[in-house]
């Protein structure tokens, strides 16, 4: 009875044994030696020595989760993925791999390394004789993505099994750092595949694709090669910092001559100036745009360049400037804003701009295609040779130039003038209608009849006699500026509407 009862009690603990047995999931995966299995996935580092941090894997998604974790190992992989395809490593915070006498990670089947919200990293450190940071078997593609920084040294720091067996590297906007011994530092690959980055260091470096490698003037690189995501250089320099896909979105970030808030957007060709300071160093431009054809300049509260030995904005392609904001351009022995050939500065949308400089605004020549259209504007500029010179046009929309009085440009001298001369005094331009009476001067009567303006004045002895009258089409262009001498002055004018101004008094009429 008693031996009944005892074969009936081991038969019992083997049925369970073998019970645990079974219910145990082992995966085609091994960290620091250790199989990964259901049991252990959810923390693989649990009582090894050669693991400290956060290790877990989801069998799931094939998931591998690296956080701050670091792997110490001799003569085993730190990573073994034996039979899983596309295996996922994330990589969360700053994570370690240090291998003796083995390959770091081993691959043989597809695998993806991607860091976790755009901020994880990954150093590996391989020692030993012909061992490999990361070795990637047959038939098998390691995938780099995700923003992931994945540095690799050791004898080999990336490589295939030869470079004949469809091994692959793929980087994906991301940063790989790997150096090698003699072996290479990226070798015996079939194919290496660059997605919005590039070969950075050593310069002039390339993946032949004879010889399986990376290579510089046709020999294997065995130092640092470095590959990073590749930065778009655009042709828009601010303060002599060139603007790049990496600093648009703060350009004063990486430029302390820089205040305030300055941004760029590639997609709409848009350079936003947010209350913000630009003091140019010397010899350098506040804003240059060397090549963007269609650049907008969008000003927001109110801005400032001071730029003392060069142009503060130089325009070498189309450019607007516009915006509810205001800047303000001073203290250049230069122009305030230069214009090249073939190119035309337009002002809009009710913008502010003052200028103090040797020229306010200047074209190259006068007579190469430099233009500026002012829409609805405010300026006022002060130049201390010349205010408005060295251009092929000069247009003025729904805008009047209100000093000095009956100033106009000249295209056969290139410049704004005054009687013919060259003006040396502040030029103020504002939208018609602004800082103006839109209502007749009880002495002043303006209206039209049967295809003529009349614009009477009622008291001989008002200020106003023997003032200029100025006659503006509908789009601000100066059409006839005449001297009130009598008591009434009666002008000839195309149909059309008109904007007539006397002193500070302003009347809208209608020429049928």
């Amino acid at each position: 009875m008693k031996i009944k009862n005892i074969t009936l009690l081991i038969a019992l603990l083997m049925a369970t044994v073998w019970n645990n047995i079974q219910a145990q999931t082992k995966y085609d995966l091994y960290v620091a030696g250790i199989q990964v299995t259901s049991d252990n996935a959810a923390d693989i580092g649990t009582g090894s020595s050669d693991i400290t941090g956060s290790i877990s894997y989801d069998y799931m998604t094939k998931t591998l989760i690296l956080e701050n974790a670091t792997i110490t190992t001799n003569d085993k992989n730190a990573i073994y993925n034996s039979n899983i395809d596309n295996l996922a490593i994330i990589l969360i915070g700053t994570n370690t791999i240090s291998t003796t006498n083995y390959n770091a990670i081993f691959l043989k089947k597809n695998t993806i390394i991607s860091a976790d919200g755009n901020n994880g990293s990954l150093s590996i450190t391989a020692i030993g004789n012909d061992i490999s940071g990361i070795y990637i078997y047959e038939n098998t593609t390691l995938t780099v993505e995700g923003n992931a920084l994945l540095e690799v040294k050791g004898a080999w720091g990336i490589n295939g099994l030869g470079g004949s067996a469809n091994e692959s590297l793929v980087v994906d906007e991301s940063t790989v750092k790997a150096t090698g011994g003699s072996y290479g530092s990226i070798a015996d690959l079939a194919a290496l595949t660059l997605i919005g980055c590039e070969i950075t260091k050593p310069t002039r470096a390339i993946f032949n694709n004879s010889t399986h490698c990376v290579e510089q003037n046709g020999q294997r690189v065995t130092s640092e090669l470095v590959i990073e995501p590749t930065i778009t250089k655009y042709e828009l320099y601010i303060a002599g910092t060139q603007v790049t896909s990496d600093n648009a979105a703060d350009i004063a970030s990486v430029n302390p001559n820089i205040e305030g808030n300055i941004s760029y957007d590639d997609n709409t060709k848009t350079l936003t100036l947010d209350n913000s300071t630009i003091k140019t160093p010397s010899i350098e431009r506040g804003i240059h745009n060397s090549g963007i054809d269609g650049l907008k300049i969008v000003l927001k509260g109110s801005n400032t360049i001071t730029a003392p030995d060069y142009s503060a904005v130089s325009l070498y392609a189309n450019t607007t400037i516009g915006g509810a904001g205001s800047i303000n351009i001073s203290d250049t022995i230069s122009s305030a804003i230069y214009i090249s050939d073939n190119t035309t500065l337009t002002i809009d949308d009710g913008c502010s701009i003052e200028i103090y400089a040797m020229w306010g605004i200047r074209g190259k020549k006068g007579v190469t295609n430099e233009k500026v259209v002012i829409n609805n504007a405010t300026l006022k500029i002060y130049g201390r040779d010349t205010p408005i010179t060295n251009l092929t046009d000069f247009t003025l929309n729904n805008c009047v130039i209100r000093e000095p009085q009956g100033a106009v440009f000249n295209h056969a001298t290139h410049r704004l003038e005054l009687d013919g001369q060259k003006i040396t005094t502040e030029v103020i331009i504002s939208p018609i209608g602004a800082g103006t009476t839109i209502v007749e001067n009880k002495d002043i009567s303006v209206w039209s009849d049967k295809g003529m303006l009349h614009i009477n004045i009622e008291n001989s002895n008002t200020s106003t006699n023997r003032a200029n009258a100025y006659i503006y089409n509908i789009s601000g262009k100066l059409v006839r500026s005449v001297i009130l001498s009598d008591r009434q002055t009666s002008i000839p004018l195309p149909t059309g509407i008109y904007f007539v101004q006397v002193g500070n008094n302003s009347k809208k009429v209608v020429i049928q």
